[in-house]
């Protein structure tokens, strides 16, 4: 760090600097003694008298054979008088006095003495040494873990700040940072770490600071680290200043199975959750992050893929794709497809097949066999709680309970799009093994379902999907379940 040194600048004017002589009539020479101006500089310690040599004229011929000395003392303290007649000449023949082991702070009186062997003569004047000023010197090293696109951490290690070289406690670290990305209005965001958290000179920070924005994918960013000592007499030190850049997010995603559909034009496609993350954080919590949602399609055992954008839907998506420009008889794959970060990394889901088939042909040819003997024309032999256990093959990651009555009443309730529960009422009729239902607000179920009981286990098979198979087990309803339908505002996509 640079040292500053604060120097006091006086210029003494001698009484002699109007070279009026000083006449000795001894041995009747007329003699006179010429003194120069005097510059004073001074720091904690020292000072540095400069002038034009002082000399001596006699009858009027000038005489530099004269002895030139300094003599100081400090003030209220005459016994500390010192004498120096050692000095160093200038390209300009100037003289030049240093006085070195002053106290610091201290007033001195001095004089110029000029003698020779027809007498001597003096002129005087008075300095002041400057206060001491500490110095002060600071360090710390910086490593940064970039390996993220959302944040960074950085380890400070070698942390310390001295004073005349003895380390000076520190009360807090300040780390600042800020985006650079060419916008003039971008803020520091700024963060305290108290001393105490300084440990054998190290300390770890973690970046973006508690309640600001996420880090940006492969962003710049300025940053610069300043100490804060105890002791507010003193400098607040700006200690480190330079940038990093971020790396690009690890994505991840999370799929629950495609459900797909087959419409009079067009394929009904939809997940119930599909969500991506970059570097754990989940693109709707991340400003940043622009996804594309969407599904992908292909005709079985084709190599090209056709991606259609999806419409986002809570925590789910949901397309429609156009039958028009697809085969019928041939059998399509179908998977979620989401585009994310800034080198576009694509995730998909599980995929499922559908067939297509001719349009008065509303079930595909592998549907599954109606069961025999069919379960009776009303609800009364599935009467009480089913608990969703099995969907697709897998356990569900969501909740699904169904309370049916005799009567053919059956309560939906749902936890699947969010940490909340959605009750849906709605009446339902079997027929050859077939179970169909319509909600209380008119809104028929989304399909009917082929059905078999086996003691405490219940199966339904979609009847245009039979990828679709739903097992359920007899169960109570939890504690936790509201009684009430308005648990939210907002309405999730309902199971049936």
């Amino acid at each position: 760090m640079k040292q500053f040194i604060y120097t006091l600048l006086a210029t003494v004017a001698l009484l002699g600097s109007s070279c009026e002589p000083v006449i000795i009539t001894e041995n009747n020479p007329d003699v006179c003694f010429y003194f120069g101006k005097v510059t004073i500089e001074t720091t904690e310690n020292e000072a540095t008298l400069e002038m034009v040599k002082p000399y001596i004229t006699v009858d009027g011929i000038k005489d530099e054979s004269a002895r030139v000395s300094i003599i100081y003392w400090e003030a209220l303290n005459e016994a500390s008088i010192t004498e120096l007649t050692e000095y160093t000449t200038t390209e300009e023949n100037k003289i030049v006095f240093t006085l070195t082991g002053l106290k610091t702070e201290t007033k001195y009186y001095a004089y110029v003495s000029v003698e020779c062997s027809y007498g001597s003569e003096r002129e005087g004047f008075e300095f002041m040494t400057q206060k001491h000023k500490p110095q002060i010197s600071t360090r710390v090293r910086s490593e940064f873990e970039l390996d993220r696109g959302l944040f960074a951490t950085v380890k400070l290690s070698e942390i310390e700040y001295k004073v005349d070289g003895k380390d000076e406690a520190i009360a807090f670290v300040k780390f600042e940072y800020k985006h650079n990305n060419g916008m003039a209005n971008n803020e520091w965001v700024t963060q305290e770490y108290a001393g105490s958290s300084i440990n054998a000179g190290r300390l770890t920070i973690d970046i973006p600071m508690q309640g600001h924005n996420y880090l940006v994918e492969k962003g710049k960013y300025d940053y610069r680290i300043i100490f804060v000592p105890e002791n507010s007499d003193l400098d607040t030190r700006n200690v480190q200043e330079s940038e990093f850049q971020t790396s690009y997010a690890k994505i991840t995603s999370k799929f629950t199975a495609p459900i797909v559909s087959l419409k009079e034009n067009y394929i009904d496609a939809s997940i119930l959750e599909a969500e991506v993350f970059l570097d754990g954080i989940a693109a709707s919590d991340y400003d940043s992050a622009s996804p594309f949602y969407g599904f992908a399609y292909r005709e079985k055992r084709s190599n090209e893929w056709t991606i259609v954008e999806a419409e986002r839907k809570s925590n789910g998506i949901a397309t429609k794709i156009a039958r028009q420009d697809l085969v019928e008889g041939a059998t399509y794959e179908v998977r979620g497809y989401i585009s994310a970060g800034k080198q576009n990394f694509i995730c998909t889901s599980d995929i499922v097949e559908i067939t297509l088939t001719s349009n008065d042909q509303p079930v595909t040819p592998d549907q599954p066999i109606v069961p025999e003997p069919p379960v009776g024309g009303d609800t009364s032999t599935i009467e009480g709680v089913w608990h969703l256990t099995t969907w697709r093959g897998a356990t569900p990651s969501f909740e699904v309970y169904l309370d049916i009555t005799a009567t053919g009443g059956i309560t939906l309730y749902q936890c699947i799009e969010s940490s909340y529960w959605d009750i849906f009422q709605s009446t339902a009729a079997i027929e050859e093994g077939i179970i169909n239902g319509v909600y209380t607000d008119g809104t028929a179920w989304a399909t009917s379902y082929y059905l078999t009981v086996d003691g405490d286990a219940m199966t339904w098979v979609d009847s245009n999907d039979p990828t679709d198979i739903s097992i359920y087990s007899r169960s109570e309803l939890p504690e936790q379940i509201p009684t009430k339908d308005d648990t939210r505002a907002m309405t999730s996509t309902r199971f049936l």
